[in-house]
């Protein structure tokens, strides 16, 4: 047995006599505003996954009414709230084992995406897991075990950061093995993701600049190896410099995206009332396009909206990061934080044609089992770090009185 797996089995057998789940923190505040703002996009995002789906048969026939994907949007919302409530009484013996050991776990999922019987493709990719009863995607769970062992990792070596051979090798070791599993399926959104929260991380960890350059030069190459030598990825990339001359072919997406997104104009065509969508104009809308059909059926006001509301979860969760005192949980919040604001920018760029095509969900709107059960339990985890700041802020508060 290698030193690894007998760490992996001590840490397992420690867990087993710790204390998994927590009381909440007594004189710890919950975070209304974040929670308010999440729960208001979910409140959105099912009306609009629902508008999305309404005129789309279980075979891709046209019906008067199809409640099939939104019953299976509001388990997944239901099932999220479980993790939620889970992650939210997490104690943080879990949360230190799941930073260190979740990512190793999503290698085997990853790998499992290939297995006969087991893995499925769709649109020409090997990304999800068929289970029976239900269907997981992997990558879901390599973002938030990439972004939990980023913020032990750099939380253990942030004297060291400014040496790239012991600071940012190892690290990098563990993020090739993960990315390239990655683009194996080929999940390049997802790896465009990881990189950045990585680069990102990285960054405010302290690490010198020159090193940040050699990391996005880096990717910059892999992604022109890939275009180089995967014709599906280049030609998504000629149509998304030319949508208007290639909206027939490669181009389609990019051009009706750009479309839709404008037709909506100040309020909008109402819920259900988007023809550009409901005539089939955009496959995936109810996942990577669902920031389109909400910019046709709400327009200009709706989108304003939703974008304050993300911008609420931003604001939140890096006030949080300045609230925090550890190393560790400082960057766990900002990591947490990332997952739920990264994705929306890219999602909803790609939308507005400033990004290449990518399969990137929107948190809290796009339809998904994984995606939504790991955004909400994403949400349950800054929470917690929410109330264990703010209980001990209180009780220095009261200490501070009594002496």
């Amino acid at each position: 047995m290698g030193i690894r797996a007998v760490r992996f089995m001590s840490s397992i057998r420690r867990l087993r006599h710790a204390r998994p789940w927590a009381p909440l923190p007594a004189g710890g505040r919950f975070d209304l505003a974040l929670f308010g703002a999440a729960s208001a996009l979910m409140g959105v995002g099912t009306m609009v996954v629902f508008s999305a789906t309404i005129h789309m048969g279980s075979e891709g026939t046209e019906e008067v009414l199809h409640t099939g994907s939104l019953l299976r949007h509001v388990i997944s919302i239901g099932g999220g709230a479980i993790v939620f409530f889970l992650a939210l009484h997490a104690s943080r013996n879990v949360i230190r084992w799941t930073s260190k050991w979740l990512v190793w776990m999503a290698v085997p999922l990853l790998l499992a995406v290939w297995l006969p019987g087991m893995g499925r493709q769709e649109l020409g990719a090997s990304r999800w897991i068929n289970l029976g009863f239900m269907t997981i995607q992997p990558s879901e769970v390599a973002k938030v075990g990439v972004a939990l062992f980023l913020a032990r990792y750099l939380a253990n070596r942030k004297s060291v950061l400014r040496d790239w051979k012991i600071g940012l090798l190892p690290g990098a070791g563990v993020l090739a093995v993960v990315l390239g599993l990655l683009l194996l399926q080929p999940d390049v959104g997802s790896v465009v993701l990881i990189a950045g929260l990585a680069v990102m991380m990285v960054m405010v960890g302290g690490t010198r600049l020159r090193y940040i350059a050699y990391l996005a030069l880096t990717g910059a190459a892999g992604l022109g190896g890939i275009l180089i030598f995967n014709r599906v990825k280049f030609a998504r990339l000629v149509g998304w410099l030319y949508p208007n001359l290639t909206f027939l072919g490669v181009g389609h997406h990019p051009h009706f995206a750009m479309r839709l997104t404008t037709a909506g104009g100040p309020i909008g065509q109402g819920l259900g009332e988007g023809q550009g969508h409901s005539l089939g104009f955009l496959t995936q809308s109810s996942t990577d396009f669902i920031f389109t059909v909400l910019s046709e059926e709400l327009g200009f006001v709706g989108v304003a909206c939703v974008v304050m509301l993300y911008m609420v979860i931003a604001i939140r969760g890096f006030a949080l990061v300045r609230r925090c005192r550890e190393d560790f949980v400082r960057f766990a919040a900002f990591a947490l934080t990332l997952l739920l604001v990264l994705p929306t920018l890219i999602h909803m760029m790609v939308n507005l044609g400033m990004l290449p095509t990518k399969g990137i969900a929107c948190p809290f709107l796009s339809f998904g089992g994984t995606s939504m059960l790991v955004t909400l339990g994403t949400l349950g985890l800054l929470q917690r770090i929410h109330l264990e700041e703010t209980a001990r802020d209180a009780q220095n508060v009261r200490a501070e009185a009594g002496g």
